[in-house]
């Protein structure tokens, strides 16, 4: 039973990598004030499944099939037109969520049905569901955009920028990822000259290895993640035996969990020292814009000396890609004013403010937590409730 789980937590984590999506001339998004992509409709991107996704017109009607493609359509200011997504409590500290048609079953399965009668321009469904999703939707006659796998913050960023361009809020996509790759940058620079601790993270009995969006914000945040000494990838078990020997220094627990009632944890410096840092499980689990939540309070946590006096919510978008026809309308001056385009219009969310969600964490208790989420967000279940191998599964699957 327990090999069979750690084939299908692995499978789940680590699944078929696939090149990212391609954008109008079939280049990754370079993330920089040098890189200009065409954002006037028609609009191509390639994705996982190696289709050629072209949308005539900005979409009206937009389904997600999953929280962290949620998240995404909620940073970049497109929240307003997504008629039907999870409405679960993976997505319960998404404001607006509630007036959404859910469009999963009870097991977090795309319900296929659901989505075609919902008549969507576009449906965006990341790599966790299923690839015969997909191909059913776009057998309904569907325009579908099936995420390769995003296991860090670059893909992350890469993925929001795609979405964004399909949907018609590239400007406010790009600043979005620009921001994101900023303040992880901005971390780094700060701890570049500080050793490292060595970092345990638990997720109900697992841990997360290499390969995983975990284990990338660990090592941002500057922190060695102990599992990545495992010859594992994905989500696993990590060993008593590595857990004595690596001696984690900090401990990295979902919000409510309490810490593992295992000799190995309880003795290490981790515990023995009250250096736990406690993080939102939809908010590390999730790919999405909301990852440098968990981020800078694990990096302010580690390093709290080196970041006392580095202010990670003054970091700007300066580097963020740029669109080509605000860059001509700016050159021109055709109508007095520079990228008024309604194709790219949106920079600062369908209603008109921009977003403020990242750098708000908050300390807790004299522990390190992340900004408390809506009432039914967090984990959204027991440690008494995880008893099965299947359901940890079906809990990565469904809060991704």
């Amino acid at each position: 039973m327990q090999r069979t789980l750690v084939v299908l937590l692995v499978v789940l984590a680590s699944g078929l990598v696939f090149a990212g999506g391609a954008v109008a001339d079939g280049s990754g998004m370079a993330g920089n004030s040098e890189h200009v992509v065409e954002c006037e409709y028609p609009v191509e991107v390639e994705d996982a499944t190696g289709e050629t996704v072209t949308l005539a017109e900005e979409p009206e009607r937009i389904v997600v099939t999953a929280p962290n493609a949620a998240q995404h359509m909620w940073e970049i200011g497109a929240q307003d037109r997504v008629v039907g997504m999870p409405v679960t409590q993976y997505t319960g500290y998404l404001d607006g969520r509630e007036n959404k048609t859910n469009v999963v079953n009870t097991d977090g399965t795309p319900d296929v049905e659901q989505i075609v009668a919902l008549d969507p321009d576009l449906v965006l469904v990341p790599n966790v569901n299923d690839e015969q999703v997909v191909q059913s939707l776009r057998e309904a006659g569907i325009t579908v955009y099936y995420y390769p796998l995003v296991n860090d913050l670059d893909a992350m960023t890469q993925e929001v920028e795609n979405v964004g361009l399909l949907a018609g809020e590239f400007r406010s996509a790009a600043d979005v990822a620009a921001q994101t790759r900023a303040i992880s940058d901005r971390i780094a620079e700060a701890t570049a000259d500080e050793e490292n601790p060595r970092v345990y993270y638990e997720f109900f009995g697992f841990t997360a290895g290499s390969d995983t969006l975990e284990s990338d914000l660990i090592t941002r945040a500057g922190g060695t993640n102990i599992a990545t000494q495992a010859d594992q990838t994905g989500y696993f078990e990590l060993s008593e035996e590595t857990i004595i020997q690596e001696n984690p220094e900090w401990l990295i627990l979902q919000e409510g969990a309490p810490i593992p009632d295992s000799e190995a944890v309880q003795q290490s410096t981790a515990v023995q020292q009250d250096q736990i840092v406690r993080v939102d499980s939809n908010l590390i689990s999730q790919h999405g814009p909301r990852n440098v939540q968990p981020l800078t309070n694990m990096a302010e946590a580690f390093h709290s000396g080196a970041l006392a006096d580095v202010n990670l919510e003054s970091v700007g978008t300066e580097n963020s890609a740029q669109c080509a026809i605000a860059v001509d309308e700016s050159a021109t001056g055709d109508d007095g004013e520079a990228g008024n385009d309604s194709s790219t219009d949106g920079a600062m969310g369908d209603d008109g403010e921009s977003d403020d969600t990242m750098g708000d964490d908050e300390q807790g208790n004299g522990e390190s937590t992340d900004e408390e989420s809506a009432d039914d967000s967090g984990p959204g279940f027991t440690v008494v409730a995880v008893a099965a191998a299947v359901a940890v599964v079906s809990l990565l699957a469904r809060r991704r």
